[in-house]
C-alpha cells in the first residue's frame, strides 16, 4: 500500500507554534490523472498560481492575477516566448580590477594576476544568476536554464567568464531546437574544460564526454541487453564517439588571449568510425571540425525516439511529478515524445503541450513534491515584500547571500555533486524527498524565523519581510477569514482544511472576535504613521505568517 507523503513530511516538518492539525490525507502521492488535452476547466487564482509556481520561481500575487486575467493559452504562450539577454554582471564593490571597474562587466575583459580578482568575478557571477531569477518577472525562462543546467551539468570551471559563456549558450538554445543545443554544448568552453574534452586527441582518446554524450545527454542508458550493450548505445560507440569527437580545445582559461573552442587538425583522428547496430552500422568519415555534429545528427537520426522519450521524461520530472508510472509513460511520455519528433525536436513543442495539459492541471499534481532548496527561497522573495537595496552593492549583495543560502541547502548553482545533476531529479525511490535531511530542515526552519523575525544580513543591509505591504497588497484584509483565504491561496498549492483557517485565525487574533483585527488593522491603515498602532498590527501579522510558513504545506510545491 502507497503511503501518504504528508506523514513522514508532517513527521519532519511540523514546526507550527500550538498548531495540531491532522494530515491524513491532504497530500497524497498519488500519480496525475488526465489526458495531454487542454485543460477545460476553470481557470481562477489556484490554477494560474500553479502554472507560476512549477514554470517559474514563486510569482507574486501581481503576476497571478495576470495570468488569470491573460487566461490558460495566453499566460502559457507568454511564458514561453523569447526574452531579452540579460544585461551582463559587473563589478559592484571590487575595485582593483584593471580593465572593469565597479559598474562594468568583466565577460570580455583578460584576466589579471591580482590577488581576490577572480574570487570577485566568481562571486559577481553566482549573484548575477540569482538576479536574473529575481527580476525574471512573467516568464518561464531561468527554470528552463536551470533545468538545462542540471541536464548539461558543468562545474569547477573557476574561470568566471568561462562560466558566463556556458549560461549564455544555456539561455540562448533553452527554448530552441534540443539537436542544436548537444551541438552547442559539445563545444561549449566550460563542457570541454569539465569532461576533458580538451584532452581528447587522437594519440589519447578520452572516452568521459563521449560517454555522457549518450548516457546523460541524449538517448540514456537502456536495460542491459548484452555485454556492452545497453539497448540505445554500446561500448563500441562510446570508442568511435570519442575517436570522432579528438581535436577540439579550449583556449582562454585564466589567461589574457580571447576565449575560444579551436580546433586542432592534428589532433584529430581523421580515420572512418564505426557505430553499432544500434546506430545502423554507421560510418562516418573524417569531417574535420564538423564530424562532431555528424555524429549528433546520426545519434538522433537513429534513436530519434529513445532520444525524445529521455528528455521529455526529464522535463516531466522537472514540471509536473517525479514517478513515471505504466500509464504516464503510455498517455504523456510517448505521446509528447511522438511530438517533440514531428516538431523536429523543438522544445517549445513539447512544454507548450504540457502546460496546457489536464494532466497538468489534474488535482494529484499539485502540491505533490517538496520545493527544491532554490524554489523555496523564491518562495520567500517572490511572494512576499521585502526591503531589498536598489543599490548596485546593495543588490549583488543580497543576490550572492541568497546563492550562499541555496548552497547551505545543498543546490548550488556550478557545484553539482555530480555529473547526473541534482540526485532528486533522478534518485529513486526519495527523489524529492532527498532536499529534506536533519540539517536542511533546520536550516529551513531557521531561514524562516529570521526572514520573518529580526531579518537576514545581506551584503551590508539587513533584509526583513514587509508584512505590512504584504497585506496592503490583499483587497479587504481586515477581514481576518478573508485575509488568512488570500495569503493560503498565495503561498499553498492546495487550499488548507477550515479548521486549519480557525486555527490560524487564532494565532491572528488569540480568543478574540473579529471584529478586533478590523478595527485595529483599518485604525493602522488610516494613520498609518503611528507607531503603536503600526506595532500592533505588524506583531500579530508576523505571528500569522511565521506560523504559516512553518506548516508543511509551505516546503510542497
Amino acid at each position: 500500500m502507497k503511503k501518504t507523503i504528508n506523514t513522514p513530511i508532517a513527521a519532519k516538518l511540523n514546526t507550527a507554534n500550538k498548531i495540531k492539525v491532522e494530515r491524513r490525507s491532504l497530500y497524497q502521492p498519488l500519480p496525475p490523472g488526465g489526458t495531454l488535452d487542454t485543460y477545460q476547466g476553470d481557470w481562477n487564482f489556484d490554477t494560474a498560481a500553479h502554472l507560476m509556481r512549477r514554470a517559474s520561481f514563486g510569482s507574486s500575487r501581481t503576476l497571478i492575477n495576470e495570468a488569470v486575467s491573460l487566461g490558460l493559452d495566453a499566460s502559457v504562450d507568454r511564458l514561453l516566448a523569447e526574452v531579452e539577454m540579460p544585461e551582463p554582471p559587473v563589478h559592484s564593490n571590487f575595485i582593483l580590477d584593471p580593465t572593469a571597474p565597479v559598474g562594468q562587466t568583466w565577460v570580455d575583459k583578460p584576466h589579471a594576476n591580482i590577488q581576490g580578482l577572480a574570487n570577485a568575478r566568481r562571486n559577481s557571477m553566482s549573484a548575477w544568476t540569482i538576479g536574473n531569477i529575481m527580476n525574471e518577472g512573467f516568464s518561464a525562462k531561468e527554470k528552463l536554464v536551470l533545468f538545462w543546467h542540471n541536464h548539461f551539468v558543468v562545474a569547477e570551471i573557476q574561470d568566471a567568464r568561462f562560466e558566463y559563456l556556458y549560461f549564455s549558450n544555456l539561455r540562448k538554445h533553452a527554448l530552441g531546437n534540443f539537436k542544436d543545443f548537444v551541438k552547442a554544448i559539445t563545444i561549449d568552453v566550460s563542457m570541454l574544460r569539465y569532461l576533458n574534452g580538451n584532452q581528447n586527441t587522437r594519440v589519447s582518446p578520452n572516452e568521459n564526454y563521449a560517454r555522457e554524450l549518450f548516457e546523460l545527454f541524449t538517448v540514456g542508458k537502456g536495460d542491459l541487453a548484452g555485454a556492452g550493450d545497453y539497448t540505445t548505445f554500446t561500448e563500441q560507440d562510446v570508442i568511435q564517439a570519442a575517436r570522432i569527437l579528438t581535436g577540439w580545445r579550449d583556449v582562454g582559461h585564466f589567461g589574457t588571449i580571447d576565449i575560444d573552442a579551436v580546433f586542432r587538425t592534428r589532433a584529430h583522428d581523421d580515420g572512418d568510425k564505426a557505430l553499432s547496430h544500434r546506430f545502423g552500422n554507421s560510418v562516418i568519415s573524417n569531417g574535420a571540425e564538423n564530424e562532431y555534429a555528424n555524429l549528433i545528427d546520426t545519434i538522433f537520426e537513429h534513436q530519434d525516439l529513445a532520444a525524445a522519450e529521455f528528455i521529455v521524461t526529464k522535463l516531466y520530472r522537472w514540471y509536473v511529478y517525479y514517478e513515471i508510472t505504466e500509464e504516464i509513460q503510455r498517455d504523456i511520455i510517448v505521446p509528447l515524445s511522438h511530438i517533440l519528433i514531428a516538431n523536429n525536436f523543438e522544445i517549445t513543442s513539447v512544454l507548450v503541450v504540457l502546460l496546457k495539459s489536464e494532466h497538468f492541471y489534474d488535482a494529484n499534481s499539485t502540491g505533490c513534491f517538496i520545493k527544491s532548496p532554490i524554489d523555496y527561497l523564491f518562495s520567500f522573495f517572490k511572494p512576499f515584500n521585502f526591503n531589498i537595496s536598489t543599490t548596485l552593492a546593495g543588490k549583488y549583495g543580497a543576490w550572492l547571500t541568497m546563492h550562499r543560502i541555496c548552497a547551505a541547502m545543498d543546490q548550488e548553482i556550478f557545484a553539482h555533486p555530480e555529473v547526473a545533476g541534482w540526485k532528486a531529479y533522478y534518485q529513486a525511490p526519495l527523489y524529492h524527498e532527498i532536499w529534506i535531511n536533519s540539517f536542511s530542515l533546520n536550516y529551513r526552519t531557521g531561514l524562516n524565523t529570521l526572514l520573518i523575525g529580526i531579518g537576514i544580513g545581506m551584503g551590508n543591509e539587513r533584509v526583513i519581510m514587509d508584512v505590512l505591504s504584504l497585506a496592503l497588497d490583499i483587497e479587504n484584509a481586515s477581514d481576518p477569514n478573508l485575509l488568512i483565504q488570500e495569503l493560503a491561496k498565495q503561498i499553498y498549492p492546495r487550499p488548507i482544511p477550515d479548521e486549519q483557517q480557525a486555527l490560524l485565525k487564532e494565532i491572528l487574533i488569540p480568543g478574540l472576535p473579529d471584529e478586533v483585527w478590523t478595527t485595529a488593522y483599518d485604525d493602522w491603515k488610516f494613520d498609518q504613521d503611528n507607531q503603536e498602532l503600526r506595532t500592533a498590527v505588524d506583531t500579530q501579522l508576523r505571528a500569522l505568517i511565521g506560523t504559516m510558513i512553518n506548516l508543511p504545506e509551505f516546503y510542497l510545491s
